[in-house]
């Protein structure tokens, strides 16, 4: 066999896969889960800047660890919304509990700006318990053997976020929504995972949760959303977005909470947009299916090569 001819195989069946893989992402089935390459896992961040009027962080952002040494640097989600004039470039997803600590005299100098933090933050600014966010950087950060950012080409623009409940509420329609976060199978390294479901039914407000998060005089309102897909998270904590790209918020408690049917809470991008609470059944991850075309090909390939040894 020539080697061009092998070249040309190899191609074909690059792109099949590559096909299949998108489609496997995209499809308009009801449970998607996409692992990205390990090369695009962001373990290890670092966050250096000088503490200024413009609350940027000091540190190192160390994903999957339960504390926060800091939150009080980080610039407030709706402040944040009204200085970000224009897209940023840089989208660096922070899911997992992370670890911020002050190591000025260390490391590459970052600005950051933390789009969402947990409402449980403490007051004087020293802890955050459930801190999953989205980080937009000035520039890409140093990429090494512990150092990974991963580009996420989602919005944050809260008037539509509004607009996608009440279209909801209102007309009934089917969406969608897709659940963000980390996952580690076994021993393996963490991987970030995109689970993706329809929308079934929805309810503007929530009454039977509203008086147990009342707080100092405040009550949060709920919005509360099922799928259609029955599913059993085997991750923890997770961000959401909706197909447009709009992110909803933060989930947290997944494992405790969802796989036995009861509601779980959203953090949110500012207090317009309200909590949200939604319920996941059980069941499983659809397997991956190679396409027909790939067979063949490979199924080719081998007649040839049998051909060649003859």
């Amino acid at each position: 066999m020539k080697p061009s001819n092998i070249k040309s195989i190899s191609v074909v069946i690059f792109l099949d896969v590559t096909l299949v893989f998108s489609n496997a992402i995209f499809a308009q089935d009801d449970l998607t889960m996409y692992e990205p390459l390990p090369g695009e896992i962001p373990s290890l961040i670092s966050l250096m800047s000088k503490l200024d009027d413009n609350r940027n962080c000091v540190g190192v952002l160390i994903t999957r660890w339960h504390t926060m040494t800091s939150c009080s640097c980080l610039i407030a989600p709706t402040q944040a919304i009204k200085e970000s004039k224009h897209v940023p470039d840089r989208y660096i997803l922070v899911a997992g509990i992370t670890t911020i600590v002050n190591v000025k005299a260390k490391g590459q100098i970052r600005k950051i700006k933390l789009f969402v933090i947990h409402p449980d933050c403490e007051k004087d600014g020293k802890l955050v318990k459930y801190d999953i966010g989205i980080a937009v950087s000035e520039r890409p950060f140093d990429l090494g053997k512990y150092v990974h950012t991963v580009k996420i080409p989602f919005t944050l623009e809260a008037h539509k976020q509004s607009q996608f409940f009440n279209s909801m509420l209102s007309q009934r329609k089917s969406a969608t929504a897709t659940l963000v976060s980390w996952y580690k199978a076994n021993n393996k390294n963490p991987s970030l995972v995109f689970v993706r479901m329809n929308v079934d039914q929805y309810s503007a407000v929530c009454k039977n949760y509203t008086e147990r998060t009342k707080h100092e005089g405040e009550e949060h309102r709920y919005t509360c959303v099922n799928f259609q897909t029955e599913f059993c998270p085997n991750f923890d904590e997770a961000a959401i977005f909706s197909d447009d790209h709009v992110f909803f918020g933060v989930v947290t408690g997944i494992k405790e909470r969802i796989c036995r049917n009861n509601p779980i809470f959203f953090t949110n991008i500012d207090t317009t947009l309200e909590w949200i609470v939604h319920i996941v059944g059980k069941g499983n991850v659809p397997e991956f299916k190679p396409s027909i075309i790939l067979l063949v090909i490979l199924l080719y390939s081998f007649v040839l090569n049998k051909q060649i040894n003859i």
